[in-house]
């Protein structure tokens, strides 16, 4: 009797042991600090907690670096928004300056000088956004071939 009631306890309170460590946290973890102590290597080789802390270290370090990757992507998209915000005030006022010298092109004498004026100006804002392109692209990671910038806006131009 005394035996049988042993072993029913000694039962109960190891399937209550097992449900605890299951469910509960605290339980595993204290569990597992006991069995760290015990001199037996091959018991804490490939654990849960061991394995978790290990996927916790991993999981930083790859936390840790999405967050420079965002703070590099956040610094690029302002550059890019900055580059294209200056190339549509460019174009604004070149469109502006266009049609301001419609009246000032169909004058003679004053037309050809007016045309001129013009042709030059609307040539240095595309060479600047050639420019501003190419650096945009830069940001971008993509590789610019800026011999065609430097071909073209590279070049001096004299009236003679």
């Amino acid at each position: 009797m005394i035996r049988g009631g042993l072993t029913f306890v000694l039962i109960l309170g190891l399937v209550s042991l097992n449900v605890l460590t299951l469910t509960n946290s605290r339980t595993h973890d204290f569990l597992y600090g006991m069995i760290d102590k015990l001199p037996f290597p091959r018991l804490k080789l490939d654990s849960p907690s061991k394995r978790y802390s290990k996927l916790a270290k991993e999981n930083n370090r790859h936390l840790n670096s999405l967050k420079k990757q965002k703070n590099q992507f956040n610094k690029k998209i302002s550059k890019v928004k900055g580059i294209s915000n200056k190339i549509s005030k460019r174009l604004t006022l070149n469109i502006s300056r266009n049609i301001a010298a419609i009246p000032a092109e169909s004058l003679p004498y004053i037309g050809v000088a007016s045309v001129i004026a013009v042709t030059i100006w609307d040539i240095k804002d595309a060479c600047d956004t050639m420019k501003d392109l190419d650096e945009m692209l830069g940001f971008t990671g993509i590789q610019v071939d800026s011999a065609e910038t430097v071909n073209i806006c590279g070049t001096t131009i004299s009236i003679d």
